[in-house]
């Protein structure tokens, strides 16, 4: 061979070599960035995975809190209507309340005017007894001076008369009073339970008897005004017992005292038996 010839295939042999050697360099370059490729593809999937699962967990939560809002929503507007409800009845509860201690005021005023009535038929008896003395002893002195006072003596003995029908008269009605105080004495023993908050839950309760005097059946549930008070040891909450000869009628508790009467509501009836002017009232039968 020539020397151009063994020249020629040198370069050949230099450039095969060169060539191999770049291939093999451009394969590996690109082994490692298909490597690198799949890689990174298989993290960016997984990125992709984690937002959309955070993604769809941030929805529930918004689904959830805006159902949570929604909800809250309808429960307040259920309690403010409660509310408005509860309000309106507080205020036909005052209304109520109002109109009760009206008509307890007008049973008061009755019950003075009674009163006075009854101080003045005292006075009156006391007045004829007083009267029936003198006459006693006018007649006394008008026998002992007889023969000298006869004109005297049936004057007296008129006066003594006049004054003795008063008196049986008077008596008459002080008896009745009294009878109706004293004879029908209570038969039960009941617990006492006040209007209010403050009165006393329970009480032990003496004997005593009473008459109606008066009915207010426009406020319900009912008032009776009775003719006993402090002085016959009536107080606030006592609970009577209404009846007539052998009808029960009904029961009320005492809400106002004065000396000689008092002013109870009625806490329950008999159907059919209407409390009336009259009835008897005890606080045991």
């Amino acid at each position: 061979m020539s020397a151009i010839g063994r020249v020629f295939l040198v370069l050949n042999l230099i450039l095969a070599a060169t060539f191999l050697g770049w291939a093999s360099t451009a394969l590996a370059s690109r082994a490692d960035l298909s490597t690198k490729l799949s890689t990174e593809k298989e993290a960016h999937l997984a990125t992709k995975k984690r937002l959309e699962d955070e993604n769809s967990t941030l929805r529930t939560e918004l689904n959830l809190e805006k159902d949570a809002k929604e909800t809250a929503r309808s429960e307040s507007a259920v309690r403010l209507e409660e509310l408005r409800t509860k309000d309106a009845e507080l205020t036909q509860e005052k209304s109520a309340n109002t109109d009760l201690r009206s008509n307890l005021s007008k049973l008061t005023a009755s019950m003075s005017d009674y009163n006075a009535t009854n101080s003045r038929l005292e006075k009156e008896k006391s007045d004829a007894l007083q009267s029936a003395a003198a006459a006693a002893a006018a007649k006394d002195d008008a026998i002992r001076e007889r023969e000298a006072a006869l004109a005297a003596q049936v004057q007296a003995e008129t006066e003594r008369d006049k004054a003795q029908g008063l008196v049986a008269t008077l008596e008459k009605q002080s008896h009745t009073l009294k009878k109706d105080n004293e004879h029908l004495q209570t038969k039960i023993e009941t617990l006492v339970q006040g209007l209010d908050p403050d009165v006393a839950s329970a009480v032990a309760v003496k004997d005593i008897d009473g008459r109606v005097l008066q009915v207010d059946m426009n406020t319900k549930p009912g008032l009776v005004a009775l003719n006993v008070g402090t002085t016959q040891g009536v107080t606030r909450g006592m609970v009577f017992e209404i009846f007539s000869g052998s009808t029960y009628k009904g029961r009320a508790r005492v809400e106002t005292v004065d000396a000689n009467y008092s002013s109870a509501l009625i806490l329950g009836t008999v159907s059919g038996n209407q409390i009336a002017q009259g009835d008897n009232a005890t606080t045991k039968l």
